[in-house]
């Protein structure tokens, strides 16, 4: 039988401690991004050690963390299917209860984004990033917009980056060892032949695509997984979107100080314009 984790909350709330409030505050605040974290992720959010989580559940009777989550999952669920329930005199449809499944949906992808071997694998590709001597940005299809996004962050921060459009060899004809291509893509057979070109160079290809586009895309020399990627989804492009603004976020002194230099010098050139 399913645990009423509200309920849960409710009762033993009087004895909470400090660290043990804070969790359940999220889990109330925020059902549809607990619902789908890990023990280490929640504990972030909440400001808490990971082993305070995973006491909290078992305190409150759940078996272990991964039955305190189920519990949060039938929560939100019993939410959306309340909040998709049609009201007397208005038409059948109800597009909140899709807006609710989406919302869900897009909260689960963004929460994977922190589990098994992503967060390492993110953190090779920042080195790697920092390391390259020029850094080339290729985004195909819908990946092309969270390309272009990296793009204009990072040229704030260094020298030598490129987006690549149009005619792609004509513009990375050069590359080779030292350079790094981040390569953006979610949909399956797609042509991945200029990144192929860029490993077969000698530089170091990091793929964001969808799951199912690992083995097609095994050249690469890092892959962060962005959704499941059956094709061109929102969901996937949404993680991609997330991880370029961790990668900006990873480089905030750099990003300030590029950005207050360009406006300075807009600003200089503009008014000289004027008079």
């Amino acid at each position: 039988m399913e645990k009423d984790i509200l309920a849960l909350l409710s009762v033993r709330s009087v004895h909470f401690s400090k660290r043990q409030r804070a969790v359940a505050d999220y889990i109330c605040e925020h059902p549809d991004m607990a619902a789908f974290m890990t023990a280490e992720l929640l504990a972030r959010a909440a400001g808490v050690s990971e082993s305070t989580v995973v006491r909290f559940a078992l305190e409150l009777g759940f078996s272990g963390y991964p039955d305190m989550r189920r519990a949060v999952q039938q929560l939100l669920r019993s939410r959306i299917g309340a909040e998709g329930q049609n009201v007397p005199g208005q038409p059948e449809t109800d597009y909140s209860r899709l807006l609710c499944g989406t919302a869900v949906e897009y909260s689960k992808a963004l929460a994977a984004l922190a589990e098994g071997d992503n967060p390492q694998l993110f953190d090779r590709a920042v080195k790697q990033l920092q390391r390259a001597k020029r850094l080339f940005l290729l985004g195909e299809g819908m990946g092309e917009a969270a390309a272009k996004q990296l793009w204009q962050g990072l040229r704030l921060i260094r020298d030598g980056v490129q987006l690549v459009g149009e005619e792609p060899y004509g513009q990375i004809f050069r590359i080779g060892a030292g350079d790094a291509l981040l390569y953006i893509c979610f949909k399956g057979g797609a042509n991945h032949g200029p990144a192929r070109f860029a490993h077969d160079s000698g530089a170091a290809v990091i793929a964001l695509a969808g799951e199912s586009m690992r083995r097609e895309l095994s050249f690469a020399d890092n892959f962060i997984p962005c959704g499941k990627g059956d094709g061109e989804d929102y969901t996937s492009a949404l993680v991609a979107f997330a991880v370029c603004g961790a990668i900006l976020r990873a480089f905030p002194e750099e990003l300030r100080a590029g950005g207050k230099k360009s406006e300075k010098i807009r600003q200089e050139y503009e008014n000289n314009d004027r008079g």
